[in-house]
């Protein structure tokens, strides 16, 4: 639907046939210098009995075919950007209107442009599933025990033997922050004498996952001990210096 179409008519006639073609009995259509008849801009309404009508002054010859428009496929249902948390299980809905009388659908999932892949040897088996697929009744993806690494755009496409259809959304996993990086103890000799017993420690932020850090706690362990020490809980973030790069805390 919506699409063209060009149905040959080739007779073999001498001297040379006047081509017409009817549709349902009624001339229809436009007729190229080939004989062939061209139709533009689809409809359902266009489907039916096209017949090509060759004449010449010995006679006429006829033949005829069947032409069926197959409606549009379009979506019932879409995926829309959503927020999860961490080992939860993300839903994203994926449903397409279509003749099932004429054609049949596929369903599958990229994430960014890479395929999903559900076959029970798929790496992420265990977190992917789309159960109504099977019997075409849609294309819902559940994400199970989403992880961080599970964020991203998915896109729903849905395949017909005339074409495809696509829809994005873009899902986000949120969580506890990631590890602070790249910690390190401000040497002795770089403190002041009176300070050798302060410590001065600087750290990167690691991932934020969806929430804004909101403190810090700070553990130490002794080489004389095999178990981490509190040294200072709930340090607020508003007591860290954050322009500094590599940022003193």
């Amino acid at each position: 639907e919506g699409g063209n179409v060009t149905v040959a008519c080739r007779p073999q006639a001498a001297p040379r046939a006047d081509i017409a073609w009817l549709k349902n009995g009624v001339q229809v259509g436009r007729v190229l210098p080939s004989g062939a008849l061209e139709l533009t801009s689809l409809s359902q309404s266009d489907s039916g009995t096209y017949t090509c009508v060759a004449t010449n002054d010995l006679g006429e010859a006829r033949s005829s075919c069947l032409l069926t428009v197959q409606g549009k496929t379009v979506f019932a249902d879409r995926p829309t950007d959503l927020e999860v948390e961490q080992n939860s299980t993300a839903v994203l809905p994926c449903k397409a209107s279509y003749d099932r009388n004429k054609m049949e659908v596929t369903y599958s999932w990229l994430l960014y442009s890479h395929a999903i892949d559900f076959s029970l040897s798929g790496f992420e088996r265990a977190h992917y599933s789309m159960p109504f697929a099977y019997n075409l009744e849609s294309g819902m993806l559940y994400i199970m025990a989403a992880q961080f690494r599970h964020a991203g755009m998915y896109t729903c496409v849905v395949s017909t033997v005339s074409g495809s259809i696509s829809a994005s959304a873009y899902v986000t996993v949120r969580g506890p922050p990631g590890e602070p990086m790249g910690v390190h103890v401000k040497q002795a000799n770089d403190l002041e004498p009176q300070n050798y017993k302060n410590v001065a420690l600087w750290w990167q932020d690691g991932e934020v996952n969806g929430y804004p850090v909101n403190k810090y706690t700070i553990e130490y362990l002794s080489i004389y001990e095999d178990e981490w020490n509190l040294l200072q809980a709930d340090v607020p973030v508003q007591d860290t210096i954050m322009e500094l790069y590599p940022a003193w805390r």
